[in-house]
């Protein structure tokens, strides 16, 4: 708050460049205001419609919020600006989950040739994109992922862990549900996102200042930690001195709602905390609006009110339709910590 005033104050007496502006939406996301961030660099780029850094500058902001499409129209923009930009081109492959490699490995998994995509694999080790690694050993079939590691570490049964936060008098999920809610983020199907017809929002965790928000933010970094030490996770070299960085979004799923199969690249943990649920939902009979971790050891959960889920982000998961008009109102998050990514074979 005190850098954003500051900014401020020096805008007013040398007037609104692009410089200045580009700092203030850095001190806008900081605090959490996504969308004044975005406002920001959108009067940049209108001010410097042929500035290579104003396209950048908000491509590089939009990779941080997950807008990897949009992100990726920009550093287009840039290298139509600056042909064969290396910063430009560096930012467009590092948001390419797949790259040629990834392409072919999952073209040998569709055609059934689980063989191949392993050699594929074993000869494309890359720390920089590691999580991406570790989301196709989990496509493999378990023979060829046992060869990959502790197969452990690629099952969902092992590594998805569930608690019941109902139990926790200090969460208030009522208090959570209206914050989601009532957020003037939410937008139908977000551009760039795994939602399909429903409604979910910008960062509602990172510097909330909402005390039901802060209360669910350190019960989530006290089991993030726990788990950490109880898991050997290959993604991370995890040590009890590592701060958490977390970040959450909300999400609202109505009749055929859901989320399609995906991952989260950047950061170490995965999960959600469920703040509405219909009896059609919970029922542990039916699979509609159950999350969805696909394996040769596939894991389906059916939600609950006050259900905590949390994993590693490179497995893969999704969400099966809800057929009922009652909503489906949840607050998913990503946990990172300031550490290195280990490759899998140290």
């Amino acid at each position: 708050n005190e850098a954003t005033q500051t900014v401020k104050t020096t805008m007013r007496l040398s007037g609104r460049g692009a410089s200045l502006l580009t700092n203030l939406a850095i001190c806008e996301i900081e605090m959490g205001s996504i969308e004044q961030a975005e406002r920001i660099h959108q009067e940049i780029i209108k001010n410097n419609p042929t500035e290579f850094l104003a396209y950048y500058n908000y491509g590089k902001m939009l990779v941080t919020i997950g807008e990897i499409s949009s992100a990726k129209k920009l550093f287009q923009k840039c290298l139509d600006i600056n042909p064969n930009a290396p910063e430009a081109l560096d930012a467009i492959n590092q948001i390419e989950p797949k790259g040629t490699i990834f392409e072919e490995f999952y073209a040998k998994i569709a055609s059934g040739d689980h063989r191949e995509a392993a050699n594929l694999l074993r000869n494309s080790v890359n720390n920089d994109n590691m999580n991406n690694y570790l989301s196709c050993i989990c496509h493999l079939k378990t023979n060829y992922r046992s060869q990959f590691g502790e197969i452990k570490h690629f099952s969902p049964k092992h590594m998805v862990q569930k608690w019941d936060l109902s139990l926790d008098e200090s969460i208030d999920l009522n208090s959570l549900y209206h914050l989601v809610k009532n957020n003037e983020s939410l937008i139908k199907d977000r551009p760039g996102k795994p939602t399909i017809k429903g409604f979910q929002t910008y960062e509602i965790l990172k510097n909330s200042t909402n005390h039901s928000a802060e209360l669910l933010c350190a019960k989530i970094k006290i089991l993030a930690r726990e788990y950490c030490k109880t898991q050997n996770i290959p993604s991370i070299k995890f040590n009890e001195s590592m701060k958490a960085e977390l970040s959450g979004w909300g999400v609202i799923l109505n009749i055929g709602g859901h989320q399609k199969l995906h991952t989260h690249p950047e950061s170490i943990l995965s999960g959600v905390i469920y703040l509405k649920t219909s009896l059609e939902t919970e029922s542990e009979e039916k699979e509609c609006g159950n999350i969805i971790f696909p394996s040769s050891e596939a894991l389906s959960i059916s939600p609950y009110q006050g259900l905590m889920i949390l994993f590693p982000s490179y497995l893969p998961h999704l969400t099966i339709p809800t057929i009922q008009e009652d909503e489906r109102v949840c607050i998913a998050f990503n946990v990172n910590y300031k550490a290195h990514q280990k490759g899998i074979t140290e």
